[in-house]
């Protein structure tokens, strides 16, 4: 056999015959609008249950004193709202969680100035977030509005017991004996008299960052006997926000009512719709 002859492009190549693959533009254009109709069958559900969660808000500046219309004998979520933005840089990161997990020796707390310490006395808890806490006074006649199952058990550890003294630090700027009297403290023991000041669940979900301005706090869940109720807020001056609101709701399992989630399915499920119509009579 005379090897000269065979071509080197020829010995190393291999001929496969070829077959073309159709793009069958049905079942293309069929799974699109799939799923265009299950983000409608979605936006139609949510929008339903939506509309049937119990919901009142109401805006004060100082004080409030307020006949409310609620649903008797049904658990209800008690939102506080404020227009402080925590979202911000230099404000979400002024706080120490070391501190709040007990910590009080050798500790850093460069990121709270310049609210960190006052006179050789560290401030606890230190920074700004915890600083701006919401300190209004809410009372709802004949109920309790109990603070101890608003937070996961998770979050509750990000507390712990202290080692500070009272005569060891300051209070952070606009807290004072009253804030959250008479609330289960997270950072000592609650069978142990103290004057330091309580670091409870609601102080746990005002640390933890909203998103948005406007952002809500659950202060708290309550069950009234009768259909109406009487709420009293008396406001205290705070440096950090103006406008405050408080939120009652029955909730779902969707959460608080947002319309505008249903509204994004809908124009999901309009444009697929529209991308399904197109491939289907290959306009692309």
């Amino acid at each position: 056999m005379n090897l000269d002859c065979i071509n080197d492009v020829d010995f190393f190549t291999q001929k496969i015959n070829g077959r073309y693959r159709n793009i069958n533009r049905r079942r293309i254009a069929f799974k699109i609008f799939i799923f265009g109709l299950l983000a409608l069958t979605l936006s139609c559900v949510s929008a339903l249950i939506y509309s049937g969660i119990y919901e009142r808000k109401f805006s004060y500046s100082n004080n409030l004193n307020k006949t409310v219309n609620i649903i008797p004998n049904k658990e209800i979520y008690f939102y506080i709202g404020t227009d402080l933005n925590q979202a911000r840089l230099n404000f979400s990161k002024s706080i120490n969680y070391d501190q709040l997990k007990g910590e009080s020796r050798d500790l850093d707390l460069s990121r709270t100035k310049p609210l960190d310490q006052r006179n050789g006395k560290d401030y606890y808890p230190a920074g700004k977030l915890p600083a701006s806490f919401f300190q209004d006074s809410i009372k709802i006649d004949g109920i309790d509005l109990p603070e101890g199952d608003i937070t996961f058990e998770d979050e509750k550890r990000i507390i712990g017991f202290t080692d500070y003294k009272r005569d060891e630090i300051n209070l952070p700027t606009g807290w004072s004996s009253k804030t959250n009297k008479n609330t289960t403290p997270l950072n000592f023991s609650p069978e142990r008299f103290s004057t330091l000041p309580i670091l409870n669940t609601r102080f746990i979900n005002w640390i933890n960052i909203g998103s948005f301005v406007d952002s809500r706090k659950l202060w708290g869940k309550f069950i009234s006997p009768s259909n109406k109720i009487n709420i009293s807020i008396k406001g205290v001056n705070n440096s950090y926000f103006k406008k405050r609101n408080i939120l009652l709701t029955d909730g779902s399992i969707l959460g608080l009512k947002n319309y505008i989630y249903s509204a994004i399915l809908f124009f999901i499920s309009l444009l697929a719709f529209i991308i399904a119509f197109v491939v289907l009579n290959q306009i692309i």
